[in-house]
């Protein structure tokens, strides 16, 4: 089987990953992320000292798509545990039927498609599922 050869062309990430910027401080590079939804999580990737331009973004690409489930549960979590203002205020405060816990689950979903551009990764919807508390018979949000 060959492959394709690559074009040398650094692909960004997509979405509000690729709103972020970097403070390379040589065999570090620290990554900030601009978008409110995800602010404050921020990475870092060790490079070589001795690595090109080229390679340095490389390993920023990849670190930023390795932290990305941690980005999407940050966009998932901000508002008492929910996405949004308008999710909070529709879903929180009460104890959710198992339909409702999955049409939040679906809303959620949509939001991070919206934001990141593609679909929410298996290891974010782990992470999201585990902010869910199952008590007296409902569904609560971890805050």
């Amino acid at each position: 089987m060959s492959r394709k050869p690559s074009s040398g062309k650094i692909k960004k990430p997509p979405g509000i990953m690729s709103e972020y910027h970097t403070e390379d401080l040589g065999s570090k590079i620290y990554i900030n992320f601009d978008n409110n939804a995800v602010r404050g999580e921020d990475t870092y990737v060790y490079v070589s000292s001795k690595a090109t331009a080229a390679e340095r973004q490389k390993a920023v690409i990849n670190a930023i798509n390795k932290h990305r489930p941690n980005l999407e549960l940050a966009a998932l979590s901000r508002r008492n545990g929910f996405a949004t203002l308008e999710m909070s205020q529709k879903w929180s405060g009460r104890l959710l039927s198992d339909a409702e816990k999955n049409q939040v689950n679906q809303e959620m979903e949509q939001h991070i498609k919206n934001l990141f551009k593609s679909p929410l990764s298996e290891k974010g919807r782990e992470l999201n599922e585990a902010y869910w508390k199952h008590e007296a018979g409902g569904w609560r949000r971890i805050k």
